[in-house]
């Protein structure tokens, strides 16, 4: 299990596909222009769902630590 502290999704990289929404609904949804991390959510309980958004991204737009 991996064990995420910090993630961020660079908006301009973003293509809006929703592949980090399907993969961890609990910590991505879609901004206006692009994918966010939703306010308060639980970064390292959804560590694992985090690192599967990032595998499926086309972009690599998501970043994490």
């Amino acid at each position: 299990m991996a064990e995420v502290n910090k993630v961020s999704i660079d908006a301009s990289e973003c293509i809006s596909c929703e592949a980090c929404v399907d993969a961890c609904p609990d910590v991505f949804e879609m901004g206006k222009d692009a994918a966010v991390v939703k306010a308060g959510a639980d970064i390292q309980a959804n560590s694992d769902g985090i690192v599967s958004a990032a595998e499926a991204c086309p972009t690599s737009a998501i970043k994490y630590e």
